[in-house]
This record gives C-alpha cells, sequence and structure tokens, in this order.
C-alpha cells in the first residue's frame, strides 16, 4: 500500500517538478530495477547488490525519477557476476570505496571530470574515463559548452566543437535521445544547439577554403603577369641590343 501511494505521489510530483525545472530533468532517470536498494537515515539510498546478474553494463546513477536519491555504493556488490562488466558512476555518487569494484568490471565510466573522480581517493587499476554517457555529456555541457545562459556556445572554437562532437558522436542511441531532448541554462534543447553548432563551423569551413581559394587565384595570376613582363622586358631588351650591332 505504501509503494501505491508513494507510486502514485511521484505522478503527481515529478511531472510538475519537470515543467517547472527542465534544465534539471536529464538528471533524473529511468530506474531500470536491476540495482538492490536499503535506505538510509537520511532518506537517501545506498546499492547493496544486484537482482540481475546477467547484464554486460549496469548503470548507477544519483536521482531517479522515482524520487530515489543514491548516495552510497556498498563493497563488492559486483563479486557475484560471473562476466565481464562496464560500469556506470554518477558523480552525483559520494560514498563508495575501492572496495566496490571486482576484477570482473573492465571499464568505469564516471559522469563527471576527472578532478571528482581523484577527490574520491579510489585505489584501483580498471581505466576510467571522464564524462561518460548521457549524464557525463550533460555534465560536460554544464561546465564547458553553456554554464550560463548568456555564454556564446560559438566561442568554444573549431577545436573545441571537434571534442565535443567526438563526444557527441560517441553517444548510444539511447543516450543521444536523451541528451537531444535536455534544455540547457538558455533553456534551449542541446540537440539543436547541436545542429547550429555543425552548421555554423561547417559554414566557416567553407568560408574558410574559398578565401584560401580565391588567395590562390590571386597569387596565380600575379605570377602569370610578372613572367609576361618579364619576359617582354627581357625580349626587348635583345632587341635593342641587336638593332645597334652589339649582337647580331
Amino acid at each position: 500500500m505504501k509503494a501505491l501511494f508513494l507510486s502514485l505521489l511521484s505522478l503527481l510530483i515529478i511531472p510538475q517538478f519537470f515543467e517547472n525545472n527542465p534544465q534539471n530533468s536529464a538528471f533524473f532517470h529511468e530506474n531500470e530495477g536491476y540495482l538492490t536498494l536499503e535506505v538510509k537515515e537520511d532518506s537517501t539510498y545506498k546499492v547493496t547488490g544486484l537482482s540481475d546478474l546477467t547484464l554486460n553494463e549496469y548503470r548507477i546513477y544519483h536521482e531517479y525519477d522515482d524520487n530515489v536519491i543514491v548516495s552510497e555504493i556498498a563493497d563488492n556488490i559486483f563479486s557475484s557476476v560471473d562476466h565481464n562488466i562496464v560500469l556506470l558512476i554518477s558523480n552525483g555518487i559520494t560514498n563508495f570505496t575501492s572496495g566496490a569494484f571486482s576484477n570482473n568490471i573492465t571499464q568505469i565510466n564516471y559522469t563527471g571530470s576527472e578532478a571528482e573522480w581523484i577527490s574520491h581517493n579510489i585505489l584501483t587499476s580498471i581505466p576510467v574515463y571522464y564524462y561518460q554517457c548521457d549524464e557525463g555529456f550533460i555534465n560536460y555541457w554544464n561546465t564547458n559548452i553553456r554554464p550560463t545562459a548568456e555564454f556564446d556556445v560559438c566561442s568554444i572554437g573549431k577545436d573545441g566543437f571537434m571534442t565535443l562532437k567526438a563526444m557527441y558522436d560517441a553517444l548510444g542511441a539511447k543516450d543521444k535521445t536523451y541528451v537531444d531532448a535536455y534544455k540547457d541554462k538558455a533553456d534551449t534543447k542541446i540537440g539543436e544547439t547541436m545542429n547550429y553548432l555543425s552548421k555554423y563551423f561547417e559554414d566557416n569551413k567553407e568560408n574558410s577554403n574559398g578565401a584560401n581559394s580565391f588567395l590562390s587565384q590571386d597569387v596565380t595570376l600575379g605570377l602569370i603577369v610578372s613572367i609576361a613582363i618579364f619576359g617582354m622586358t627581357t625580349i626587348s631588351i635583345f632587341y635593342l641590343l641587336k638593332k645597334r650591332n652589339i649582337i647580331s
């Protein structure tokens, strides 16, 4: 009965929250149901185990759309999985240790920065990748691309855009759909801004190539004229020398 009440309550609260706070909606993820959770005294949750041991990837986000806030990961929760897996950890989760990672984890996708990860003092030989997947891309966007509503996204430059595009192209289909629909601090969808930036930097590239082509034509024409003048001058000198019998 309590679970039913909470479900009905979330149906009333969450849509209203999304409507009033569109820029925050991407940090609420659908609960896939494979995490075993234990409520803590502060009403946040601790991941204590897995209900499905067959997956190749496990994601532990900080916030879910059923009012679940995860703040802690217990040790050894992946030791029961008998195959290699990839693990995503939200940068919003602050309470976990090296004991949470077993040898079958081949890659950790962290949604925050390298500095944030280092702050946890985790000792592990598992490769860690930063600003990963949907939440990671959005964190990178909010930090480096549109930190404020007034920030000029074009000021990131061509190199900055190429880094961003590589991250965007690496997103899976589901993550990209999630990212595209996210409204940033300017209340603009990331997908729309990515399309704009692609056209902006592509147009600048074409204009740059056009300018280089025009410059090359000018240089070529100048060389032709210079050669022609030099040739005519040489012929005139030889003609005068021959006319005065200086040369035969």
